[in-house]
């Protein structure tokens, strides 16, 4: 009589469960690209780097930041506690810091961009291959 209710509970379920062939994946990490061509690592890294650091910073959703400077360019990854999900406010109020120190970024360095949008990921890739 289990195995009975227990197959039945399964077939119900099986249909009426909610299912997506892509499931939505949330990704709390941001990535700010900054570009002044022919600049030293070193001076991306205190000019550009640190200024755009100190801004992040003031928002307090954040719970990592990593950066790399490199010659002529500046590359910050940022990431967001856990139990955040409504990121779009909080990239909002990342771009509104940012903006808001843009003047403070030394003559010819590029619009800092802020790419938030990691949606589109594959979970698993598989291939299978033969000889014919």
């Amino acid at each position: 009589m289990m195995v009975v209710v227990a197959n039945i509970a399964g077939v119900l379920c099986y249909f009426s469960l909610p299912t997506r062939e892509d499931p939505e994946i949330t990704i709390r990490e941001a990535v700010v690209t900054t570009h002044f061509e022919g600049l030293s690592a070193e001076r991306v890294e205190l000019l550009i780097t640190k200024t755009l650091e100190e801004a992040i910073r003031q928002v307090p959703e954040v719970e990592q930041i990593r950066s790399t400077s490199m010659p002529g360019t500046s590359i910050i990854h940022v990431e967001i506690q856990d139990k955040y999900f409504n990121l779009d406010q909080i990239w909002d109020e990342m771009r509104h810091k940012i903006d808001g120190v843009r003047d403070d970024l030394p003559e010819g360095a590029s619009t800092p961009y802020v790419n938030d949008d990691f949606g589109d990921v594959a979970v698993v890739t598989a291939a299978l291959t033969a000889d014919r």
